[in-house]
């Protein structure tokens, strides 16, 4: 009997223990994805004007389906 109670406890502290593993995986997630699109931002932009940097229109020019042309 006490054998099976002190596994029991066990169990449960381990269920506990994994649930705030989950909930701290969870938020860091949230964070890095926060961080991540922040990276990304500031990748593809001029920090001084915020306006879309080469990199970006490099990119556009990639993915456009047809000829497109860029005025500076």
């Amino acid at each position: 009997g006490r054998d099976l109670g002190r596994r029991l406890v066990t169990a449960l502290r381990l269920s506990i223990e994994n649930q705030r593993l989950v909930e701290r995986l969870e938020q860091r997630s949230t964070e890095l994805e926060s961080a991540n699109r922040e990276l990304e931002v500031l990748s593809s932009t001029d920090p001084l004007t915020g306006v879309a940097n080469r990199r970006l229109l490099m990119a556009f020019g990639r993915a456009a389906p047809a000829a497109c042309a860029v005025l500076i």
